[in-house]
């Protein structure tokens, strides 16, 4: 959320990693989501292997839910930095963007999981983000992220969209929403 004119459409990132809370979230398997949340595959390494497909699944399936709350910031003139403004009148929308962020996460993990191992494997092996053995793993999870498949109805699933805050015990299911072909 940088500078911009008054009226301008908001720019959407072009490349995007999951943050550290979505990751938490998810309860992911692989063991390269373990290496990014602690930062042993750099955010820039991330960016590099899975950026522009983890921004373009993020704004197809969780782009409305993101509008509905930036929307809902400026038409109140909240601060977008100051949660405690604007989290009461427009966490609603915030909160579903994360759970869907969480879920694509979740069947990223289940569908990428060789791809997303095998490079946690020669990252782990090496420590060095510049390894030339880590190349062509990064590249087979790019290529496997965004290849998609034939048939969309083989990768439809089922996200339970959650409604409430971090803080508010217990999830309520507000709606079910379908997203297809998935990584």
């Amino acid at each position: 959320m940088g500078q911009g004119s008054s009226g301008s459409a908001e720019k959407r990132p072009t490349s995007l990693v999951p943050t550290s809370t979505q990751l938490r979230r998810a309860d992911l398997q692989s063991k390269w989501w373990a290496l990014q949340a602690s930062g042993a595959a750099s955010t820039p390494l991330c960016l590099q292997a899975y950026g522009k497909q983890f921004a373009s699944l993020a704004e197809r399936h969780c782009g409305q839910h993101h509008t509905e709350h930036q929307r809902c910031i400026r038409s109140k003139k909240l601060d977008p930095l100051n949660m405690s403004s604007w989290y009461p009148a427009c966490g609603e929308p915030y909160e579903l963007e994360s759970a869907c962020a969480v879920g694509l996460l979740q069947e990223v993990d289940k569908r990428c999981r060789p791809q997303l191992d095998r490079a946690a494997a020669v990252l782990s092996a090496s420590s060095d983000q510049a390894d030339p053995k880590l190349k062509e793993p990064l590249e087979a999870l790019a290529l496997r992220w965004s290849s998609g498949d034939a048939d969309p109805s083989a990768f439809m699933c089922r996200l339970l969209v959650l409604q409430g805050s971090i803080f508010a015990g217990r999830p309520v299911i507000r709606k079910t929403v379908f997203v297809p072909q998935l990584c």
